[in-house]
């Protein structure tokens, strides 16, 4: 790596973003490798269904591409809510949960032990392990989305389980047991926590921002060239290059948020233990 190691103590927002930062741009073309599969496969599959019974299908030239209202409206709603719509955009969801995951695993390690980081192999074998406990952990969080019914009781319970999937995939284990060790890591640290949620978000909309305005820019210049014989292969190449590129973000903030809330607890365990002792020492 040719670098110091990453050191993730108790921290503030700034110094949090920071280290997230700087342990992507370390490592960019690693940890571009190991999302790849995961996001390719997902990208892949997400076109297939679109091309096949989505707001592709029937796409043959530019210009219905970038007007698609000339494709019916009928014929799009029911292909997308026909069953191998459904069962390929799950698969996409799931090639996309184990690409994150395996990069929630490359970031723990390199964290953890950054000269002896993990293979992609080991990446996606370790997130593979936990995939389908993604479903019942979503469920939950889906049926949590019901308490922002009342906002701030909503934002308070989400913000706890603001590392509930890192600690699935890098601490490897149950959904029930994530959200639990999730909301204790945040327990003392709420707003700061918010914070890096927060500048995470800020930061994702900013990439997505220009990566998408590259992506138009693209597809205009193509327009007015003329040159789109595959209008398919062209939003297949623009889904790959949009998904790869951004999806190593969430995965290194989060991963470093879990290890600096780690840091924080074991920081206040050791002072109560310290406090603790020194009583024991002095009722005597």
């Amino acid at each position: 790596l040719g670098s110091a190691p990453l050191v993730v103590g108790p921290m503030g927002v700034g110094q949090v973003v920071d280290a997230a930062v700087t342990l992507m741009r370390r490592n960019f073309g690693y940890l571009l490798l190991v999302g790849a599969w995961g996001m390719a496969a997902s990208a892949l599959i997400s076109v297939l269904a679109e091309t096949a019974f989505g707001s592709l299908a029937g796409v043959d030239e530019f210009s219905d591409l970038v007007a698609p209202e000339r494709s019916s409206g009928a014929a799009i709603v029911a292909g997308l809510t026909s069953p191998p719509y459904l069962v390929l955009s799950v698969l996409s969801s799931l090639a996309s949960t184990l690409g994150y995951g395996a990069l929630l695993v490359a970031c723990g390690g390199l964290i953890e032990r950054p000269h002896e980081r993990p293979t992609t192999g080991q990446a996606y074998s370790a997130a593979l392990r936990r995939l389908l406990w993604t479903v019942p952990l979503g469920l939950v969080m889906g049926l949590g989305a019901l308490l922002f019914i009342i906002p701030p009781l909503g934002l308070w319970v989400f913000v706890g389980w603001s590392v509930a999937l890192p600690v699935l995939f890098i601490e490897q284990r149950g959904p029930l047991a994530s959200l639990g060790r999730s909301r204790t890591l945040v327990r003392r640290s709420w707003w700061h926590t918010f914070g890096v949620a927060l500048v995470t978000l800020l930061v994702m909309a900013v990439v997505t921002v220009v990566v998408g305005a590259l992506m138009a820019a693209g597809l205009a210049a193509v327009a007015i060239g003329g040159g789109a014989e595959s209008p398919i292969a062209l939003t297949l190449i623009g889904t790959l290059v949009f998904s790869i590129a951004t999806a190593p973000i969430l995965p290194a903030f989060g991963a470093v948020l879990l290890y600096e809330l780690r840091a924080e607890l074991q920081t206040t365990i050791d002072r109560i233990l310290e406090v603790d002792h020194l009583y024991r020492f002095f009722s005597f």
